[in-house]
């Protein structure tokens, strides 16, 4: 099994944490959209999250409190939370992003908490 190097681990956190800058900030974009966000946004946005979170459909579920079912139709786009509820669950997931950047870059907390 191949080891990385110094410079090949930084360049792969890097790249880590832009990917978990860019799904915080479509988060965002769901959460301000709030109702008027249709059931396939939804999936993509919630498909991304679920990728960069890199946690199981069941930790997943019980982190939002959902059953496992849901989540997957979530992910589908069978189905989508009700609109009063969505902005919620897209601010839940952004929470656990902004958590996940915090130890992938220790140095980045203080923007993730800021934002």
């Amino acid at each position: 099994m191949a080891t990385l190097d110094d410079a090949d681990f930084k360049m792969w956190r890097e790249h880590r944490v832009s990917h978990l800058d860019h799904v915080i900030e479509e988060l965002a974009s769901g959460i301000k959209l709030g109702p008027r966000l249709d059931r396939a946004s939804f999936a993509k946005l919630f498909q991304d999250a679920r990728q960069a979170l890199e946690i199981s459909d069941d930790d997943l579920a019980a982190s939002i409190r959902v059953s496992r079912p849901t989540i997957g139709r979530w992910a589908r786009a069978e189905t989508a939370p009700h609109p009063v509820g969505m902005p919620g669950v897209l601010k839940a997931l952004a929470d656990m992003v902004k958590k996940k950047l915090r130890y992938a870059a220790p140095e980045t907390a203080e923007l993730a908490k800021a934002s």
